[in-house]
């Protein structure tokens, strides 16, 4: 089964998604972790000890999550620039057999128009025949150049 520019798509949203709860969880961590630098720095005296070390596990914990955090977002960007190149490749190939079929379809229209214009003017042939290709061949022009 050929994969469609709509499944990469659909790929490329998923991963989108995943990219967006990764940004929300880390802006979320950010902000805890600036409430912890407030507390640690606050108001310009000595938190408790244990208090302290406390805060600074959690501190400690929330920068290791960021960091995980980036990297799945880095592979998650990564990911998605290999999805948008197999999406364009595939868009671009499938507007390169389009074109080569309205070429080939054009190319058959126009014989098909000059095989009738020939018949047209064909004098051997009953004028109500003739007039018939000729309106057919007209139609055909007109095919033509819309395409």
């Amino acid at each position: 089964m050929a994969i469609t520019v709509t499944d990469i798509e659909r790929m490329m949203n998923s991963l989108k998604d995943n990219h967006q709860e990764l940004v929300h969880r880390k802006k979320s961590l950010d902000a805890k972790l600036a409430d912890i630098k407030n507390r640690i720095r606050g108001n310009g005296r000595a938190l408790p000890q244990l208090e302290y070390q406390a805060l600074c596990r959690k501190q400690s914990e929330y920068k290791t999550e960021i960091v995980h955090i980036d990297r799945d977002i880095s592979s998650i960007n990564s990911e998605l620039r290999k999805k948008q190149v197999i999406r364009d490749e595939i868009y671009y190939q499938q507007k390169v057999t389009i074109d080569k079929l309205d070429t080939s379809a054009k190319s058959q229209l126009i014989t098909l128009r000059d095989e009738y214009m020939q018949f047209a003017s064909d004098t051997t042939r009953i004028s109500s025949m003739r007039a018939m290709a000729s309106k057919i061949a007209e139609e055909l022009e007109s095919i033509i150049k819309k395409v």
